[in-house]
């Protein structure tokens, strides 16, 4: 009898004492580094890379290049995304001219075989 209740108090104590030194509260650490992520950092120099940063925005890739992860990102420059865009204007103007011409060229011909 005095050893069961030798065995309850001891398991009681060892119980009390457990959970009195083995809670304690977890320094959960949500990132590894201070530094701020690719799009943060475009976001922070605006006069450089608003631009692509707005490209970002379009194509959906904000939320991505915002989360935790080893990105290497060749961003590049306000000038030259106009300079990019401006070129892309002038070769799709140029394109849609030369299908213009090419169907000139094609009924000329077809109108040539008809005579």
């Amino acid at each position: 009898m005095k050893a069961k209740y030798f065995f309850i108090i001891t398991a009681g104590w060892v119980l009390a004492l457990s959970s009195m030194f083995s809670c304690k509260k977890l320094d959960i650490k949500t990132a590894t580094t201070s530094d701020v992520n690719i799009y943060d950092y475009l976001a922070q120099k605006p006069e450089q890379f608003s631009e692509f940063a707005k490209i970002i925005d379009k194509a959906g890739f904000s939320s991505f290049l915002n989360a935790y992860g080893a990105y290497t990102v060749f961003a590049p420059t306000n000038d030259a995304v106009k300079t990019f865009l401006q070129e892309v204007i002038a070769f799709t103007f140029l394109k849609s001219f030369l299908m213009m011409y090419r169907n000139l060229v094609l009924k000329e011909d077809i109108l040539y075989h008809m005579e």
